[in-house]
């Protein structure tokens, strides 16, 4: 059984495949599979991952296009480590990264799952490092971790940080395939409502950012926009019970500020049906509100609301 299998879902990833793959194979840790599934791609993708000779790479195709989520649940199910890396196909690990989380996993026996710091690789190849703040401990109490959640969204920010313990997985099942973009933020909620969350603060991903980024496309914002309402609904009540009521007021002052920015940055674009469908999810008072909380916090720039943090002794927020 390899120490740590590195789950990668493919479609239409030519352009960047080779050499995440390439960043993968070169590993410290080499006693890792690469298991590789593409989800009916129109490129030349099966052909880069197909001309790869290396007995660790394994790729599953199918004709039946299951999306990112379905994806990554057909991609677990075939694992066979106790150890689950999730890697994107624009992006690229440093030689230490495998290597580093499986270190950090025997040294914290319980947490479900980790992340680690990143640096970002843009469209020409050039790397931007980041100060790497140490701004959260390195082992996370759910208490904690799901009030970070809430206030701070989807704190991993990319399924490419992301290391899960496959008993984890098996404790609160995988990803929910009906939801398109927000599903790897509903996971980490359930998963930390159950198991600390470990922190690593290292920066070993590359994540690199271009225009054709699914995160990018005016349907991704509306879907995002939705289903972490959604999410931020269920989590309410593991929050302390003492500040849900604040909780909900700063959501509104800041969630929804923001939300109604990205539907304002559409409406410029000149995406009028996109910014349309974004404004209906408000409702016509909670749209209001959102741009009447705008206008008076300047989108949260002249005064940004704060969370009703519930926090352990000697931890402050930054």
């Amino acid at each position: 059984m390899p120490q740590v299998t590195v789950i990668l879902p493919v479609y239409n990833g030519a352009s960047y495949l080779s050499k995440a793959i390439e960043s993968v194979l070169k590993q410290t840790l080499q006693d890792f599979e690469l298991l590789i599934r593409d989800d009916g791609s129109t490129d030349n993708s099966v052909e880069r991952i197909r001309a790869i000779q290396d007995p660790r790479v394994r790729l599953l195709t199918t004709e039946k296009r299951l999306g990112l989520f379905g994806n990554l649940n057909a991609l677990i199910e075939e694992s066979k480590s106790p150890l689950i890396h999730i890697f994107c196909q624009d992006d690229l690990l440093e030689k230490d990264c495998l290597k580093t989380e499986k270190e950090f996993f025997d040294s914290h026996p319980e947490i479900g799952m980790s992340y680690c710091k990143s640096k970002s690789l843009d469209e020409n190849g050039a790397v931007s490092s980041p100060d790497l703040v140490v701004d959260l401990p390195s082992v996370m109490e759910t208490e904690l971790s799901l009030q970070h959640f809430f206030y701070h969204g989807c704190i991993p920010g990319n399924l490419s940080t992301v290391c899960i313990r496959r008993s984890a997985i098996d404790s609160v099942g995988a990803f929910d395939s009906n939801l398109k973009v927000s599903g790897d933020y509903e996971l980490w909620t359930r998963i930390c409502s159950r198991y600390p969350l470990g922190v690593i603060h290292q920066q070993l991903v590359l994540l690199r950012h271009h225009e054709e980024r699914l995160s990018n496309r005016p349907e991704s914002v509306i879907r995002f926009i939705r289903e972490n309402r959604k999410i931020r609904r269920s989590l309410i009540s593991s929050l302390p019970s003492s500040t849900q009521k604040q909780a909900l007021r700063f959501e509104k002052k800041r969630h929804c500020v923001s939300e109604l920015h990205q539907g304002l940055r559409l409406l410029v674009r000149g995406k009028w049906k996109s910014a349309q469908e974004v404004f209906s999810l408000f409702g016509i008072r909670g749209l209001f509100e959102s741009l009447f909380f705008w206008l008076v916090t300047g989108n949260n720039r002249l005064h940004r609301p704060q969370a009703p943090w519930v926090l352990p002794k000697g931890y402050q927020v930054g």
